[in-house]
């Protein structure tokens, strides 16, 4: 009660302290907007920051095993490329799971290892790494994994079909490292957005400039045309698409 009359007696205008309840009042409105602003500040942050990690842990895994020097020097992996039922060639981690042989070597078929190569220890390796992996799905809820693949790439920028053909014979040349999609992650598929027409029309241009007829036969399949607009003897716009017939 001590309180409230307290308040009161600085916010209630009287004849002799108006100016005083003026400026109680002034600053407690300050003080109020300050405290909401800052209360929205913070949740949108949150909310941003949230969003942000959710998008990043959803491209980039939180924690990535690499393969280390032991295993690319070990038995398991180098037998591979001694061994014609692999092909003479080594098999990545997808394909080590798949394989329901640990050791694919015939000494009647295959030819005679080196001597400096590494002992068998008929251990499947990445096996046991994905035994691990279950149990830890198992304890730990929303817990996601799967093999991904590295690889550079030559990245190329070509300018639209609308541009002078001056420009067309440029381009941006950029050093990429491409990486295989995380299909397993339960949030991944909502940050894929449908290609736009333009997306579309820059693509089927590019197929049109390097005369690949298996690409451009592909590239039909996975659309359905609705409507067709020809706006110059070299360029077409695909108008209308069918939804869910992109790959």
């Amino acid at each position: 009660m001590f309180s409230l009359r307290l308040a009161l007696k600085y916010l209630l205008p009287k004849k002799k302290s108006l100016t005083t309840a003026l400026i109680s009042l002034l600053s407690l409105t300050v003080i109020s907007l300050v405290v909401w602003l800052v209360v929205v500040f913070l949740s949108v942050t949150a909310g941003i920051e949230k969003s942000w990690l959710t998008k990043l842990t959803t491209v980039h895994g939180p924690i990535r095993i690499y393969p280390t020097k032991s295993y690319y020097n070990s038995y398991y992996y180098q037998i591979d490329a001694q061994s014609a039922n692999s092909s003479y060639s080594h098999k990545t981690i997808e394909e080590k799971l798949q394989s329901r042989v640990v050791n694919p070597y015939k000494r009647d078929i295959d030819p005679e290892l080196p001597r400096h190569f590494p002992q068998n220890k008929d251990q499947d390796l990445v096996q046991k790494l994905y035994q691990v992996l279950e149990e830890l799905a198992l304890q730990i809820p929303h817990f996601h994994y799967q093999d991904y693949e590295l690889s550079g790439a030559m990245l190329r920028l070509f300018p639209s079909c609308a541009q002078s053909s001056l420009q067309r014979k440029t381009m941006i040349t950029q050093l990429s490292y491409l990486v295989s999609s995380p299909e397993k992650n339960p949030y991944f598929h909502h940050l894929l957005q449908a290609p736009t027409t333009t997306d579309l029309n820059h693509l089927l241009f590019q197929l049109k400039q390097s005369r690949n007829l298996a690409a451009i036969k592909s590239f039909f399949f996975h659309i359905d045309l609705e409507s067709v607009y020809v706006f110059s003897k070299k360029c077409i716009s695909i108008a209308a698409l069918s939804e869910g017939n992109y790959p």
